[in-house]
């Protein structure tokens, strides 16, 4: 099924929101258009943040589409996570790009138009619902993948991960996939080689494929693992995905992103974003700032030693290194005389 349909926020943007279910588009649904039975409530639609803290490598989005429905929508139940896609466009940009959580569908039936909320994912959190190299799935055996395993580059695993995950995103086309990298982490001062240490990089894939089938590493771990070791995070706008590190991007100045994939750069001025009515909704007088900084405190027990010299009467010391035999004496011997054999203990 394809739904979709508009709406203009308080700043009059159009907001649009496109969902196809299982790939099948022969049934078409529009939001609010008369007699479709589905509408929009008083807050249609809701992006949030999943970041907890400046340490986490994947900085993961969620969204809430909220709808008024008259008739029970089973298309709307996803079993796996590739179920449904949906897109948020802005006046014409995507801001959203992911799937409807699996198995989280709920609808009550009590009223006459009934609320429904869809709970949606991006790309990375999605992650965590697939094995690495789709172990698991119809037609892939792990046997089969561990006996093809080899050394592999980051960008090459990078890639395909992402590729994986993005085939069949895009719902009204035109759009590629993008990984920006914003050459934060490099293997020499060389200009050529800023943006190609994930090409220089490579691991084993048995790493990820465990001893056995139940040990594969899911998606999520195997991304995490790779960019956690450069010390880089990953963030997914729209169909682009940016890869960068807290220090490249705090500093005054430009920063020059190079696609990966498609080989293009491009330089985004440093900007300072100032809080006015244009971009804040609402009419409430409180502002929240949430923690920036992060304190790692450190804390070390110290010990104290009553015997340098173990004695060789102790009780750990009375085994017997030989049948029949017994330890009965540790002998430290040191040459010399005065501090010369000082110095020689």
């Amino acid at each position: 099924m394809y739904i979709h349909g508009h709406f203009y926020n308080e700043q009059n943007e159009c907001i649009e929101v496109h969902i196809v279910t299982r790939n099948d588009r022969t049934r078409e649904l529009e939001i609010g258009a008369e007699g479709s039975g589905i509408n929009w409530t008083d807050a249609p639609v809701e992006i949030e943040s999943q970041v907890s803290d400046t340490f986490d490598v994947l900085l993961k989005y969620q969204a809430s589409v909220r709808l008024l429905v008259k008739n029970f929508i089973p298309d709307l139940f996803c079993a796996s996570c590739r179920d449904a896609i949906i897109n948020i466009y802005r006046e014409g940009e995507c801001l959203f790009a992911g799937f409807i959580e699996p198995q989280a569908y709920s609808q009550p039936y009590n009223e006459e138009e009934d609320e429904i909320e869809l709970s949606c994912i991006d790309v990375l959190t999605a992650l965590q619902y697939s094995k690495y190299r789709n172990v698991g799935m119809a037609g892939v055996t792990y046997a089969a993948v561990k006996a093809a395993a080899k050394q592999r580059s980051f960008y090459a695993i990078i890639n395909e991960v992402l590729a994986d995950m993005t085939s069949g995103l895009d719902i009204l086309g035109g759009h590629d996939t993008a990984l920006h990298y914003a050459g934060s982490m490099a293997v020499d001062i060389m200009p050529a080689r800023r943006y190609d240490i994930f090409s220089r990089l490579a691991v084993n894939e048995l790493l990820f494929l465990g001893d056995e089938e139940d040990n594969v590493w899911t998606t999520e771990d195997v991304l995490t693992e790779l960019l956690k070791y450069l010390s880089l995070h990953i963030i997914q706008t729209g169909f682009s995905f940016h890869v960068f590190s807290w220090e490249s991007v705090k500093r005054n100045e430009a920063i020059t992103w190079k696609d990966l994939i498609g080989g293009q750069t491009v330089t985004v001025p440093h900007r300072q974003v100032d809080i006015t009515t244009a971009n804040v909704v609402g009419t409430d007088t409180t502002i929240n700032v949430g923690e920036v900084y992060n304190r790692l405190q450190l804390t070390c027990k110290v010990e104290k030693m009553d015997s340098l010299v173990e004695s060789p009467l102790e009780e750990s010391a009375l085994r017997s290194y030989f049948i029949a035999r017994q330890k009965y004496m540790t002998e430290l011997v040191s040459w010399g005389t005065g501090n010369r054999a000082l110095d020689g203990f």
